[in-house]
């Protein structure tokens, strides 16, 4: 009979990932968030952008599936794209969405099928990708040395 019961549980498992959430929030009800965390399907990379920075968003039902796009002071964008991103838009507006996590493929037909509503992440994009933001800001540096001679200096000064 245990043996059963252990079997039972071992088919109930449903993916090999951890039942995480896809999103996170802040635990006070009050708290603001201090940065949004993506965290990258690969689990192999991660990026987060301070709220701070926050500018505007945008929500979309395309019928399909959801978009919800987020600027951060043009500096960069967030396109986030899934199914019942309603409820993320809800921790956007009050300040207290700490992070998004892209859904494995399994995850996200499974919850199609079951028709769950908690928000299922497709895919995050980030404008521009870090490495490309980060690059422009190296070469702006070693602009500024050429211009003066001097790191960090500006002419005029």
């Amino acid at each position: 009979m245990a043996n059963s019961d252990f079997v039972k549980h071992l088919l109930e498992k449903k993916e090999a990932e951890p039942d995480r959430k896809s999103f996170t929030k802040e635990r006070q009800h009050a708290a603001q968030a201090f940065a949004l965390h993506v965290d990258y399907r690969d689990n192999r990379s991660s990026e987060g952008v301070a709220w701070s920075h926050f500018a505007r968003y945008k929500w979309h039902d395309l019928g399909s599936h959801e978009r919800l796009r987020v600027v951060f002071g043009g500096v960069c964008g967030l396109e986030i794209t899934g199914q019942n991103l309603k409820q993320l838009e809800a921790e956007l507006r009050s300040g207290q969405l700490n992070g998004v996590k892209e859904a494995m493929s399994g995850k996200i037909a499974l919850g199609k099928t079951e028709g769950t509503t908690e928000p299922l992440i497709t895919s995050v994009t980030a404008y521009p990708d870090f490495d490309t933001l980060f690059e422009s800001l190296i070469r702006q540096g070693e602009e500024d040395e050429h211009e003066t001679g001097y790191a960090g200096r500006v002419r005029g000064r």
